[in-house]
């Protein structure tokens, strides 16, 4: 790896990574509660971004990998509770393939190319690929939402 990583310090990384991320979505509804809803939604994925950044230009991006994970976690849990409650149940099943089948299509496309951009140049290089997608989608994330309090007005 480009920054002389070993794999078990890899593995230590996923793995606490995995831990905090576990912890952290088991206490979203806690979470929740203190800041809202509209907050998970709406600024955890500009966090998420900027963390990507950090992965991608930091010397602390053991830190920022364990963050994006734990926030994730938080955004997973309460996007799935949002969907469920703004959804009947009746096309829920339906959405829910949609969006899985639509996160399904973004890791076919994006996942190789990313890691052709790792092989070709360097996984730094890689990182801020993904920094400029994630911070392109928490964009649109916000644009959507403030389309959709417009509409909801």
């Amino acid at each position: 790896m480009d920054r002389g990583i070993s794999k078990g310090s890899i593995g230590v990384i996923l793995a606490t990574s995995a831990l905090a991320a576990a912890i952290t979505a088991s206490q979203t509804h806690k979470i929740e509660k203190k800041i809202g809803e509209k907050v998970i939604i709406t600024l955890f994925p500009i966090i998420i971004s900027i963390c990507i950044w950090g992965v991608a230009l930091s010397k602390y991006y053991c830190i920022f990998f364990i963050v994006i994970n734990t926030i994730d976690s938080i955004v997973f849990v309460a996007v799935g509770d949002y969907i469920n409650k703004l959804i009947p149940s009746e096309k829920r099943a339906t959405i829910l393939s949609m969006a899985s089948m639509i996160f399904s299509l973004y890791m076919i496309v994006l996942f190789p190319i990313v890691g052709k951009i790792a092989d070709e140049f360097s996984l730094q290089i890689a990182f801020q690929v993904l920094a400029m997608v994630a911070t392109i989608m928490a964009a649109i994330n916000i644009m959507v939402l403030r389309h959709k309090r417009k509409i909801d007005k």
